[in-house]
């Protein structure tokens, strides 16, 4: 499963955390890639508009250019923010009949948060 992650330039200290836990839990054949994230600054310099804060719009970019990396491939990416606490038992849910054979390709699921963490991790296949 190839996973992506959104991360700050400045936010080194949750890369790391990050980076250790992935590698402590990941399975065969996970990998792990780092996208850095828009930030406000960016937002503004680049006067894009709406009545969203120019961090909300960053984040939503931040998640759209996460998505793209992943678009063609043809095989399913995992996007988390880099606040993420993955477990001993990580792995991606399988949907049961007939959800699984209505969802349209290139539908995102949100998997739910461990511990209620206010995190997102979305699938695309």
């Amino acid at each position: 499963m190839r996973c992506v992650y959104i991360n700050l330039a400045s936010e080194t200290a949750r890369r790391a955390d990050l980076e250790a836990n992935f590698l402590s839990h990941a399975g065969q054949g996970w990998s792990l890639a780092r996208l850095e994230a828009v930030t406000a600054d960016e937002v503004r310099a680049a006067n894009i508009g709406g009545i969203l804060r120019p961090t909300e719009k960053a984040c939503f970019l931040s998640h759209r250019n996460a998505v793209a990396t992943g678009l063609g491939t043809g095989a399913p990416i995992a996007v988390f923010e880099d606040d993420i606490a993955l477990g001993p038992r990580m792995r991606i849910p399988t949907m049961p009949p007939p959800y699984s054979e209505i969802m349209p390709p290139g539908h995102s699921d949100l998997i739910p948060p461990p511990l209620g963490r206010s995190v997102s991790c979305f699938l695309w296949s």
